[in-house]
């Protein structure tokens, strides 16, 4: 069984993946920054070297050690580019890619001190297809993307496997709050003809992890059939 450091634990997918990981038998640290939903979460701010330096070198005390880190910290802020709010736009990639950079950061020596480790980025289908209104997101996952392929051709040979998964729609996450006529537009676009419940796409998020020995740089699609 791993030991894994899950950023984002609170969201909810992070929730049903901190979950499905424990129920594996997984050891888990659980990080969230602004909603606590479980007692045995700790805080952190992606968005600071010190906080995340902090909760890794505690993780690895904790756990004796971090086989796996998956990246599930997200926030997006839907608007057109044309009437873009730059400094909204830094703030969605100062959370989902450079946090991912500064995890890496403190993350890595750990790995490379012990001959290896997983990460595991949660993308999102939109880093390859965006949408109205979704650029700032789109665009900080395809960032995602490449960081986590450059890890890959970095740091490969070394025993670091690092790989993202990239959801379609599913029951949260950026459509959480749409209304139910929306959703019911979106599921008529997909193959399997309905949107994907949080806890299906955390299973395929856990048996990734799991399985992971030859995923090294893959981008792994689960969309249902997304057209």
């Amino acid at each position: 069984m791993s030991k894994v450091l899950l950023i984002g634990a609170s969201s909810a997918l992070g929730r049903e993946i901190g979950a499905k990981l424990e129920s594996n038998g997984h050891t888990v640290v659980g990080t969230f920054n602004s909603q606590k939903i479980r007692d045995n979460l700790v805080a952190m701010d992606v968005r600071s070297e010190e906080s995340i330096k902090s909760v890794v070198t505690d993780a690895i005390e904790q756990m004796e050690g971090i086989d796996a880190t998956i990246y599930c910290s997200a926030i997006d802020y839907p608007e057109l580019t044309i009437a873009a709010k730059i400094d909204k736009w830094q703030e969605v990639m100062d959370v989902n890619y450079f946090g991912a950079v500064r995890v890496v950061k403190y993350v890595l020596p750990h790995y490379l001190h012990n001959g290896g480790g997983i990460f595991e980025f949660i993308s999102s289908g939109m880093a390859t297809r965006s949408n109205i209104g979704t650029v700032s997101y789109a665009a900080s996952k395809a960032a995602l993307n490449a960081l986590s392929l450059g890890i890959s051709k970095e740091f490969g040979g070394k025993g670091v496997i690092s790989f993202t998964v990239m959801p379609g729609f599913f029951d949260g996450g950026l459509i959480k709050d749409m209304d139910a006529r929306k959703k019911a537009r979106i599921s008529t676009l997909i193959d399997s003809k309905r949107i994907a419940q949080p806890d299906e796409i955390a299973a395929f998020c856990v048996a990734s992890m799991e399985n992971s020995s030859y995923l090294s740089s893959s981008n792994l699609e689960i969309n249902g059939g997304l057209a």
